[in-house]
């Protein structure tokens, strides 16, 4: 119900984020999930997408990564290996090595996402018998077919099954498991500082405070959609409050298309004449500075010797 509102932006070349945000153990992976009798948001999501590809004839490729530790693997890969984060001169993000494969048909999804969740990093902790130690991104991207001018269309949808912020305290964290959740619990945090500075119009948005957050750059705030899915732990309060008050922040960012004009970055009128004048005044010249200008007051139009020899 949430997320179909979202599929005919992706198809006209918008990006989206659907991501599940709350605390260890609140039904984040659950939610994303599902299970074969009860599917979850990547699948309906998925099945929605293809089933309108089939009918549009645009294709559909998919990628899943994880960020773990502040450093991004790709899933889909039998050996896992690093994703370099690159930024392109009108700075779009680009995962350099990240792996797409088409998917045509609903059947061939399960194997595809299972391969990849079952290379996700998990490990036991005393709030969670299978917690997850990475966050999870699904990212399925739509490309549609040229239109009446020839224009390719392309839009993506970002499914994001975040790691739960912990205490360790109750986590009993210890060793590589703490260093995990050191990691985790800053990502969360940069997330949230991204949120309350589009929630407030801020020039500068700090994306580059996390790996997540950079990634993401291209798909929050600006004119991308964005859905928080805010899963609640019923028995821990202060978690549920801290997850609400992320939740209720998140509803008031705007997302807008910035107007023609303040993309173009502003230009100075350099007076060429009167900077090449000061220049010659600096130099001692000058008197004859209105000479060697000529008529059409530019010195390469200027084509006897003599002028060249006084500019050498």
């Amino acid at each position: 119900t949430e997320v179909s509102p979202m599929m005919p932006h992706i198809f006209n070349g918008c990006n989206a984020t659907v991501f599940a945000y709350g605390a260890t153990g609140s039904g984040k992976t659950y939610t994303m999930q599902g299970t074969e009798e009860h599917p979850g948001l990547i699948h309906l999501a998925m099945s929605n997408i293809i089933y309108i590809c089939q009918n549009t004839g645009s294709t559909t490729h998919l990628s899943y990564y994880e960020v773990y530790m502040d450093r991004c693997y790709d899933l889909l890969e039998l050996k896992a290996t690093e994703i370099s984060v690159l930024d392109d001169q009108d700075g779009q993000i680009h995962l350099r090595g990240l792996s797409q494969v088409p998917v045509h048909t609903m059947s061939e999804f399960p194997d595809v996402f299972a391969s990849g969740v079952q290379r996700r990093k998990v490990a036991h902790t005393c709030l969670n018998d299978v917690s997850s130690r990475s966050h999870g991104v699904l990212v399925i991207s739509v490309v549609s077919t040229p239109d009446e001018t020839g224009r390719t269309v392309c839009g993506k949808l970002n499914l994001i099954d975040l790691a739960g912020n912990e205490d360790n305290r109750r986590s009993c964290s210890e060793g590589i498991r703490l260093q995990e959740s050191a990691k985790i619990n800053q990502s969360l945090f940069a997330l949230s500082n991204v949120i309350y500075t589009l929630n407030n119009n801020q020039t500068r948005i700090p994306y580059r405070e996390s790996k997540l957050t950079r990634i993401l750059q291209d798909s929050l705030g600006g004119t991308s959609r964005a859905l928080m899915v805010a899963c609640l732990n019923p028995g821990e309060y202060q978690e549920s409050v801290n997850t609400v008050g992320l939740a209720a922040r998140s509803r008031h960012v705007s997302n807008f298309v910035p107007s023609a004009h303040k993309l173009e970055t502003p230009k100075a009128n350099v007076d060429m004449e009167a900077k090449l004048r000061s220049w010659l005044e600096s130099k001692g010249k000058a008197k004859t500075s209105q000479q060697r200008l000529g008529p059409f007051k530019s010195p390469i139009l200027k084509k006897n010797s003599k002028f060249h020899h006084d500019i050498c």
